[in-house]
């Protein structure tokens, strides 16, 4: 079967969909399934349409080869005739001497005479020829048996990554920027998902742990110094003492998060040890004058990038390991709504994709068959 490739790049969650970890085991398994019936059962079904229509066009080319042949024949008799006509004509010629213009010149009848030993062998080329062409009818386009990557696309954000709101500004520069530079076994999802009640602007998801990001799209410079946050918008502004300190709100972030992961897993986990992360600051012409006194870390995207792929990956934490824990985060988010928001199962969601590829599959089948099978 034709299967899909996709560039591998970091996916960002669209917040619609929920049991995204027992969706994606579901899809997996569903895949699995798909597979093992195609090579069992259904690659059978097209097998044998295929060969069948090679054997309609190779009785179909015999048949030409047939009707070339006795084409060749008659013009080897044709040929034939006349060389015996000249040789009667040449037999006579020295009786009767007005015979002798209607011979044919030496050069013609040696052509002739060629031509009859040749026809024969082109004969036997044409007939090789005429096999060699036969091939397998035309596919049609064919159904991707890639239900996982189906399933990963279509609880990925489809939507691009613009926005009006300038809070939101430094979420989206940094969620293009990992977007462009990690791998596929990374996602992520931003506050929108997550509710402003986590603290957190942008959680990233990968084998090497869960990191979470305050982002700021500030000009300018910021600096930290004895504990006191401060900004400089631009040369000429007077320095602004930030009310709450940017590494006092991420660590609640932090806090938050880990409260309900351990709240969620009956075994007790270091969840500090699998969460990272920090400050990001997304504006191409801002200046970090960050002293040791600041509790967290702090860098551009491309420091954090950079951080993100030389931490250790973490044994044991599995795709699904992560989706277990992104539900858990989500199931909190979710009961911070007032009015809850319309989502989706995305179990639901692998049993449909499921049920679109039998039909797709069903509908192929009969096309394999039905146009291999047909009269001519």
């Amino acid at each position: 079967m034709q299967e899909t490739v996709q560039k591998a790049a970091m996916r960002i969650l669209d917040p619609q969909w929920t049991h995204l970890s027992k969706g994606y085991q579901a899809v997996r398994d569903l895949e699995r399934q798909a597979r093992q019936n195609w090579e069992r059962a259904w690659g059978k079904s097209v097998a044998f349409a295929r060969e069948q229509g090679l054997k309609r066009a190779a009785a179909t080319i015999q048949a030409q080869i047939r009707a070339e042949k006795r084409t060749l024949r008659l013009v080897l008799v044709l040929l034939a005739g006349v060389l015996l006509f000249m040789a009667i004509l040449v037999a006579l010629a020295d009786s009767y001497p007005f015979l002798r213009p209607f011979l044919l010149p030496v050069g013609v009848i040696n052509l002739l005479q060629a031509l009859i030993l040749f026809l024969p062998i082109a004969e036997k080329v044409l007939a090789i020829v005429a096999l060699s062409k036969i091939q397998p009818p035309a596919e049609e386009p064919q159904t991707s048996l890639e239900l996982t990557e189906q399933w990963w696309q279509a609880v990925s954000s489809r939507e691009p990554l613009e926005t009006g709101d300038a809070a939101e500004t430094g979420q989206v520069a940094f969620l293009k920027f990992l977007a462009e530079h990690l791998p596929d076994d990374y996602f992520a999802v931003r506050s929108p998902f997550l509710q402003s009640s986590l603290n957190i602007d942008v959680l990233v998801i990968g084998p090497t742990g869960l990191w979470l990001f305050e982002t700021r799209h500030w000009r300018g410079r910021v600096i930290c110094r004895a504990g006191v946050w401060q900004r400089e918008p631009s040369p000429d502004a007077p320095l602004e003492s930030l009310t709450t300190p940017l590494d006092r709100s991420w660590l609640v972030g932090r806090k938050i998060i880990e409260t309900t992961l351990s709240a969620q897993f009956a075994r007790q986990t270091n969840f500090g040890a699998l969460i990272r992360g920090g400050l990001v600051f997304t504006h191409p012409e801002v200046q970090l004058e960050l002293d040791s006194s600041s509790k967290v870390e702090a860098g551009t995207p491309p420091q954090w990038l950079q951080r993100i792929r030389n931490a250790a990956r973490l044994a044991h934490f599995s795709t699904e390991v992560q989706l277990f824990m992104l539900d858990a985060l989500l199931d909190y988010a979710l009961a911070l709504y007032v009015t809850r928001p319309i989502v989706q199962s995305a179990v639901e969601l692998a049993k449909t994709l499921y049920g679109d590829l039998l039909e797709d599959l069903r509908q192929y089948i009969l096309r394999q068959v039905r146009s291999r099978l047909a009269a001519p």
